[in-house]
């Protein structure tokens, strides 16, 4: 607006705005908070009153120690979620070790039976109690065959003979045994399965399939059998492909499952 307007010259409602010093506000502010710094540094009794202050929060910690067994400088809450975990873990032991024994200890105490050893196998595959209850005998069969080969009942008469000559031997690893002599895992898949690292798998399995072949000779016997006696065996082999026998060409090479030259063993 004009000269005479509101932001014009003198007698302006904002005039007193122009006549203000901010640097002399600003520095008496400064001052101010100076002496207020300089009279609670200089108050007597104030480093008294932060030693009383310090010392009662060290009778505060002692008392925590004292009262919850743990000592100064440590975290209470990370100390109860240790203890968590670890009343979490022999709950997962307890699951995970069906008979009620050591984990993977040596052979259960108590004799074995049929529904004993179909609900542990079943476990050990990774069923729960729930789901095996939930099941009918049938579905629990057919699983439990579908994992060790074989029926619970066969079992049973096995680890008979097997703990009777082989008493050390650890009840879940035989388990283990049998389960891969029927799927051929890999170590890689068994360590997630039965909770072990592939170092320990591997030697076990090759001790154990060597105890289980070291019943043969009170399982497999020829002497009740006449010398004349033709008794016919299958075996199992192995094919695998060859090239073509140049110098004896023969009809003798062809392997029917491989559609070609191949040689089995």
């Amino acid at each position: 607006g004009g000269g005479g307007g509101d932001w014009g010259g003198g007698g302006g409602d904002f005039d007193f705005l122009f006549d203000m010093e901010p640097s002399e506000s600003l520095e008496e502010e400064e001052s101010i908070g100076e002496e207020d710094v300089s009279t609670v540094e200089g108050e007597e009794g104030g480093e008294e009153h932060m030693a009383s202050f310090v010392s009662l929060l060290e009778n505060c910690f002692e008392g925590i120690s004292e009262e919850g067994g743990r000592g100064r400088g440590e975290d209470p809450f990370e100390d109860g979620e240790e203890d968590e975990e670890e009343s979490v873990g022999v709950v997962a032991d307890d699951i995970s070790n069906p008979s009620g024994e050591v984990y993977n200890n040596t052979a259960p105490s108590m004799p074995f039976s049929v529904k004993k050893v179909l609900r542990d196998g079943l476990i050990y595959a990774g069923f729960m109690d729930e789901r095996i209850d939930r099941c009918g005998e049938k579905r629990n069969i057919d699983r439990f065959k579908a994992h060790y080969g074989v029926c619970p009942e066969t079992i049973v008469l096995f680890f008979g003979d097997l703990f009777k000559k082989h008493p050390s031997l650890k009840y879940k690893d035989v388990f283990m045994t049998i389960n891969w002599l029927k799927t051929y895992s890999i170590a890689h898949v068994m360590a997630a399965n039965w909770g072990r690292c592939e170092e320990y798998i591997n030697p076990v399995l090759e001790e154990y399939i060597a105890k289980f072949a070291s019943l043969k000779e009170g399982k497999i016997r020829m002497e009740r059998f006449e010398d004349e006696t033709i008794i016919v065996f299958s075996i199992d082999a192995c094919h695998f492909m060859v090239d073509e026998f140049a110098l004896s060409p023969s009809t003798r090479w062809y392997d029917f499952k491989k559609g070609g030259s191949g040689l089995k063993y």
